[in-house]
This record gives C-alpha cells, structure tokens and sequence, in this order.
C-alpha cells in the first residue's frame, strides 16, 4: 500500500498548443495552508456544523439545500452555496448580532457532498470520486483502489483548472516516495482537481502536451459529461 508522496513541480512554456505554463501555482500544493477548511467554496449537498459559542440553541447540523441555501433558528433561507465556512461565519454573526451581544460564529464542513475530484489512467478504478477535505494525492489514488502493475508512478500528472483559461500542472514521482521514503512533500488537492497515473513517462513539455490533449482532456470531458446528464 501506499506510504507517502513526493511531488515535484516542474516548470515550462508549452509553446505549441493554447495551454500557456506548465508551472507552479500560486496556490502552492506544497503549502500545508493550501487546502485550509476556510477556503473551501461549499455547494449543496455539503453537510455543515454550525455552533455558537455559549449558545447551544443555534447550534446545528444541517445540510445545503439543492437551492443553496440554509435556515437556522432567527434566519431563514440564507445562501451558503458559493461561500466558504469563514465566510458564512461571518454572514451568520452580523445577523445573529440583532438578536445576541458579539456572536461566536464556527461553521465546519462534516460532509462534503457538492465536489469532486478525477482520478484517471492506469489505476485500478478510475473514475470520480466524492472531495474530502485536506486530500492528497496519496488518497486520490487509494480511491481509485491504487496502481495497476505497470504504471508510472515517477510522472503522476495532476491538472488544476482544467477549463479554466490558465490551468495548473504538477508532477508526482510516487516512486521516489515508495523507494526513498520521502516525506518532505505530500502535495494536497483542491475540488476539481484531475489525477493521472501514465502507462509511459511524460519527460519533457511536449510530452505533457501530447498526454494532455489527446488522453487527459477527452476521457475528463467523458466523465464529466456523463455526470452531468446524470445528476
């Protein structure tokens, strides 16, 4: 089974296809921080905690409705989809302020429900599976059941944005985690987020672009889509 994870970020311009920078983000994987619980964007269906402090009777479990929204005692139909836990917090202080003196709001995500991450390629179920908070990659690919025998665990491609017009891409080396039990870095995942186990290592820019356009994006398109005309 799985031990650890190393990620090493490698840096380039693809020239030849409209993906502008195989590069670091400036939401830095390696950062502990990236994957805070504050910046989760919630969606519905997430399952939430909602407590004040000394006041157990707005204390809450309660899930997003598929409208977005939530009701507690004194506030009814209030968005939360969109929003992040801290900022809910806060958007549930400033009205329970009317009703008690300096309110201290704490808002946790229990479930997460309304995001997703893609684990593709040569694992033993790809597929998408249901974002948790704080995931690596590590735990992406235990999802997916791990590796099959012949994948290569020194190129694992992580796609961050992958519609956006300015994705982000990662190299994992699984390999130099397993043999060398390095556990400098175990880089975290964020809703969305594409893992990809190759068959052949992608060693060069030109490589990435192949991998990207001709394997990556239709078989993400696929399942994304499939999702969609499902849900």
């Amino acid at each position: 089974m799985f031990k650890m994870i190393v990620f090493i970020i490698i840096l380039g311009i693809i020239g030849v296809v409209s993906i502008s920078d195989l590069r670091a983000a400036d939401d830095d994987p390696y950062n502990a921080d990236t994957n805070k619980e504050s910046e989760y964007v919630m969606g519905p269906g997430d399952q939430l905690e909602v407590s004040v402090w000394n006041h157990p009777e707005f204390t809450r479990t309660i899930r997003i409705r598929p409208d977005g929204k939530i009701s507690l005692p004194l506030i009814n139909n209030m968005r939360a989809s969109g929003v992040t836990p801290s900022a809910l917090s806060k958007i549930i202080s400033d009205q329970l302020v009317k009703y008690i003196k300096d309110p201290q709001v704490s808002v946790i995500v229990a479930e997460y429900r309304s995001k997703n991450i893609l684990v593709i390629g040569n694992v033993i179920k790809p597929g998408l599976y249901q974002y948790e908070g704080n995931m690596t990659v590590f735990d992406a690919i235990g999802m997916a059941e791990g590796y099959k025998p012949h994948a290569q665990l020194k190129s694992i491609l992580v796609v961050r944005g992958a519609y956006d017009n300015d994705p982000r891409y990662y190299i994992a080396n699984l390999y130099k985690a397993i043999h060398d039990g390095d556990l400098r870095d175990n880089v975290g995942l964020q809703p969305k987020d594409i893992v990809y186990v190759p068959k052949n290592f992608i060693g060069n820019a030109a490589d990435f672009a192949d991998f990207y356009i001709t394997r990556i994006q239709p078989v993400a398109t696929s399942y994304y889509f499939y999702k969609e005309t499902t849900d």
